[in-house]
């Protein structure tokens, strides 16, 4: 992790808190160059105090930078008096903590008070925890908001003090040290007037820096964290550092060490971590008072992944999607988070990746360009995604005035050009000097066009794009592979013609298993192969996005499910299964967090894209709730096994000679039993018909 901060709790803060020393400016009425909405900003010992001069309004919105030495901590308090509230319909009064603009418009992390009560949200969209409150009108309420590089903790609270025993709280990732954040009092659909808020400097601080920026280590090299604590407070701390590490099978260890820190003092030292093995590991971090033994700081579990050399070459079957929406950040913070994009998906051995061209984000082809410098230094293939309106305008839209008709004709000629550029030998290669062998020359059309909010128009509508596109994308690359989204509608494939080389399905069953009985992945693969027999078309599906959310089932579910929906998914017959997503918008979605630090997912994908890599698979075997596959390549058998559900089974090792077991984080296993569960085993024995039948027959015994 690059940076990551956590504070004393909000019920010590109230307290009292110490502030930094250095000389404070005289006050003024802006801070930083801003001036409020409304009233007053004034800054004195590194605190920010807005009053809004007994002014009243229905729609409050004061934002100030933080003036902290540390700039990703963030303590705002505020007293608001709630005069009227709507008879029907939502109300929003809150506290908020704005970042960098993402995909969204901002990162949006808000302690609000609504009509459904307490409501901690992340990103302006996702509800983190409920709790019920009631508004008393006429009454100051106190609001209080910490925030920090990765948590946020809230109260809310009438009366003179904070209530005791809750908080509502929640833990993100914030990424890459950003533009610096700003804070505020918001206020909407409601009368409210406020008295003043602070941002007030936080006491210690606490952090954490892997030795490598995304925290992916090479067998063999030492895993280092380096740690910083600052102390501005009077009187020396006498701390003890404890760090709880645990691998993806829930093994853990403790390393504790005593810790001084001088009166308004600093220190820093390495951790070192003794992680041999390779896989995923989770670290803690607790600052503890070594007289009260109270836990003073605590960071957020740092994600560590041991890999072994990259493959070469590398997977072509279990590729990755990734998201552009870095370009919304500075060019040096983008170009560092681009390396780290594809650093980390070589180091985990991905070779292909799918990538969204969005026409309306055009002629910008700085958002593009050095996505695909990086893509042609790791030889990594792209499958783009042609995708959006040029204009930003749907035609569906009545109020855009703009027929069907026109707004395809603009998408072809944005698409003539996004293809001439980034197609073997086109503008881009010869921009850079590069081969004419780079270049993508695989398209899928349009994202998901069987979301109304996506798309809009009827599936007829949906066909005759497919068909105006793909004569756009052959006039300046021939032999282009396009891909068309798959639909149980045949008018868009009466309305396409048979212009399109392969279908493209999602697969998202939210918190089920791959396996689940309503609709498995590979009844998803199954039913549209037969669809492409029966109307004589190229067998020819590629799941092109598939995943599990970290917000709806654990990391480790994650993992598991990631990994089986891409065995099977292979097995059963589709293409190339591309996992969504290395990360995006702190949604939970991906097995990177924001930072491209790993979860426990990544290390599991990279374990099998090496298993499977030049195998092919052979045979499904189902015995009860066990699953196998056998995958065959050369002189090699492998047999991948694992069992649906929580419950672990030992099973004494088959009796074969020359037989490898490798575990799902890719170490080999030398004992003679196999605990079996939801993470596939994988193993290796000579190619016969005897080990084949030996395997087959073990199987059916468990």
């Amino acid at each position: 992790m690059r940076r990551a901060s956590v504070a004393l709790a909000l019920a010590t803060l109230t307290a009292g808190l110490g502030v930094f020393s250095r000389p404070a400016p005289a006050a003024s009425h802006t801070v930083g160059g801003l001036s409020p909405s409304f009233g007053q900003w004034t800054y004195a010992h590194h605190v920010i105090t807005a009053n809004n001069a007994g002014l009243s309004t229905n729609l409050v919105n004061q934002f100030v930078y933080q003036h902290n030495p540390d700039p990703n901590a963030t303590l705002l308090r505020v007293r608001i008096r709630v005069h009227a509230l709507p008879a029907h319909g939502p109300y929003t009064i809150g506290l908020v903590d704005h970042s960098a603009a993402n995909g969204n418009g901002q990162y949006k992390w808000s302690l609000d008070l609504t009509n459904r009560g307490l409501e901690l949200i992340n990103d302006g969209f996702q509800v983190v925890s409920r709790i019920p409150y009631r508004i008393p009108l006429h009454r100051w309420v106190s609001m209080e908001l910490l925030v920090s590089d990765n948590v946020l903790n809230g109260k809310v609270w009438t009366g003179s003090r904070p209530p005791k025993g809750w908080m509502v709280s929640g833990r993100f990732f914030r990424g890459l040290a950003r533009t610096q954040p700003d804070a505020g009092l918001y206020a909407a659909h409601a009368d409210v007037s406020f008295s003043q808020f602070q941002i007030l400097p936080l006491g210690t601080l606490f952090t954490a820096q892997p030795a490598t920026p995304a925290g992916v280590f090479a067998q063999g090299s030492a895993v280092v964290d380096r740690i910083a604590i600052h102390h501005p407070g009077a009187g020396a701390a006498s701390l003890r550092l404890v760090a709880q590490a645990v691998d993806a099978n829930g093994h853990g260890s403790v390393q504790s060490r005593p810790v001084k820190v001088a009166p308004h003092g600093s220190t820093s030292f390495d951790v070192r971590f003794p992680f041999s093995r390779l896989g995923w590991y989770g670290v803690q971090y607790n600052l503890v008072n070594s007289a009260t033994g109270q836990v003073v700081e605590s960071l957020p579990q740092i994600g560590a992944a041991i890999v072994p050399p990259p493959l070469t070459p590398p997977s072509r079957r279990i590729a990755m999607n990734i998201s552009v929406v870095s370009w919304y950040y500075p060019p040096s913070v983008r170009s560092q988070d681009i390396a780290l994009e594809f650093r980390t998906l070589q180091e985990q051995g991905m070779g292909t990746l799918r990538l969204e061209f969005n026409s309306n984000l055009l002629p910008n082809w700085v958002i593009y360009d050095p996505m695909m410098l990086q893509a042609y230094h790791y030889h990594m293939h792209v499958l783009g995604i042609l995708d959006s309106w040029p204009t930003g305008k749907n035609p569906f839209v009545a109020a855009n005035h703009l027929s069907f008709a026109s707004a395809v004709t603009a998408y072809e000629k944005a698409v003539r050009a996004i293809v001439n550029r980034y197609r073997p030998g086109g503008t881009f290669d010869r921009l850079h000097h590069l081969s004419n062998t780079v270049g993508i020359t695989q398209w899928e059309i349009w994202n998901e066009p069987s979301i109304p909010s996506r798309w809009g128009g009827t599936m007829t509508q949906y066909g005759q794009l497919v068909k105006a596109t793909a004569k756009a994308v052959r006039a300046v690359e021939p032999h282009a592979f396009l891909l068309e989204y798959a639909h149980h509608d045949k008018t868009v494939y009466q309305a396409s013609g048979d212009v399109f080389s392969g279908l493209a399905i999602h697969y998202y069953p939210g918190v089920v298993p791959p396996e689940n009985s309503h609709f498995p992945i590979t009844n998803a693969v199954n039913h549209n192969l037969t669809f492409l027999h029966q109307e004589h078309l190229p067998p020819i599906l590629w799941m092109t996005e598939v995943g599990w959310n970290t917000r709806l089932v654990n990391p480790i579910q994650q993992a598991e499910y990631d990994v089986r929906a891409a065995l099977e998914s292979l097995s059963a017959g589709s293409g190339p299964v591309y996992l969504f997503i290395q990360n995006f918008l702190n949604s939970g979605m991906g097995d990177q967090h924001l930072n491209f630090t790993p979860k426990p997912a990544y290390s599991a994908v990279l374990t099998v894209a090496r298993m499977v890599r030049g195998y092919n698979p052979s045979q499904t075997l189902v015995h009860g709730p066990f699953r196998g596959e056998i995958w065959t390549g050369g002189s090699d058998l492998r047999l991948i096994v694992w069992m649906m559900g929580s419950a672990t089974v030992t099973k004494s090792e088959p009796n074969v000679t020359g037989l490898q077991a490798t575990n799902w984080m890719g170490n080999l296993l030398h004992s003679s039993t196999l605990s079996l569960s939801g993470r596939p085993l994988y193993l290796t024995v000579a190619n016969t018909a005897a080990n084949r039948s030996r395997l087959t027959a073990w199987f059916q015994g468990l």
